[in-house]
């Protein structure tokens, strides 16, 4: 089987779009088979919709094409979804069934090539290439190395899918672990405020001390799921604009409470210039909850805690 070249392999795979990589494979494959037009065609994936890119070869240069989306055989591109088997037909006069089909007969094909593109265990689209005028010998020449560029393209298409479905998981780990870390600092912040003054009822004393403990077990059970997570997908921790004045707002918004129970005021602010950090968003939140939420747990009753945001 040919190998495609690696400066080819190098353009193909730093697309940085799926579109784009099926652009430079279709691209490739109707200059080097000596087709004039062409298709790349994905069916819909898990975690992708439907793909078509189309070009065509015109002038001595391959362009986008926008023609209709029923411009090429379907007899061909179903037979080779169905079998999983490459179609080449330099003439298509030599094949009976296709010789007659409306789609040949329509276009006034006379060469025609089709790969499948194998995506796993199954046959995820097609690469598709046509010429009205009969190709003698570069239709052929090229088989081997489009089969060999497809299954790379599928092997992108599956990188891509996978990738695409660790974002969602992530996102969905990372909101539900947003969502139960607030609530549970808060509770953790009302037991740690009423613990000491307890110290003459031992039945109720025990109870705070059971949900602080598990409140600490939960918090932590979150924490390792997150880490755990990101270790198993070699996840980097994606970091995002995050504003200051935001983050002392939402801080003290849930720590309000836990304050007035203390008798404590709370002041916070952030300089107009503050501007925006990059950061784990959920973890500067969740640092700024337990800094305030222990200034809180420990300042005499009547107290004043500060929170303020400014550059430095």
């Amino acid at each position: 089987m040919t190998s495609p070249s690696l400066t080819l392999l190098t353009a193909f795979f730093a697309a940085a779009t799926l579109a784009e990589a099926a652009r430079r494979l279709l691209d490739h494959a109707i200059a080097c088979a000596g087709a004039g037009r062409g298709t790349v065609m994905l069916r819909p994936l898990d975690s992708f919709p439907s793909l078509r890119v189309q070009a065509r070869h015109e002038d001595g240069q391959t362009s986008a094409w926008d023609g209709g989306v029923d411009r090429y055989s379907r007899t061909v591109a179903e037979r080779v979804l169905e079998s999983g088997e490459p179609v080449f037909v330099r003439s298509v006069s030599d094949d009976a069934q296709l010789s007659v089909a409306a789609s040949v007969v329509d276009l006034s094909l006379r060469s025609v090539l089709c790969v499948p593109i194998p995506v796993g265990d199954r046959i995820a689209g097609v690469l598709y290439v046509d010429s009205q005028t009969t190709i003698e010998d570069h239709l052929e020449a090229a088989l081997p190395e489009l089969v060999a560029l497809t299954r790379l393209f599928g092997h992108r298409v599956a990188r891509d899918a996978a990738e695409a479905r660790a974002k969602d998981t992530q996102d969905t780990l990372a909101f539900v672990a947003h969502e139960l870390r607030s609530p549970l600092t808060a509770i953790i912040g009302y037991a740690g405020l009423i613990e000491p003054d307890l110290s003459q009822d031992e039945s109720v004393r025990d109870l705070v001390t059971v949900a602080l403990e598990q409140g600490a077990r939960m918090s932590s059970l979150i924490d390792d799921s997150v880490a755990l997570w990101r270790a198993r997908t070699d996840t980097v921790t994606a970091f995002t604009p995050v504003k200051p004045a935001e983050l002392v707002t939402r801080t003290l918004q849930v720590v309000r409470p836990m304050a007035a129970e203390r008798s404590i005021s709370l002041e916070g602010r952030a300089d107009a210039d503050s501007g925006s950090v990059l950061a784990d968003s959920h973890q500067i939140q969740q640092v700024f909850l337990n800094l305030v939420g222990n200034a809180i747990r420990y300042a005499p009753s009547g107290s004043v805690v500060y929170v303020r945001a400014r550059v430095e």
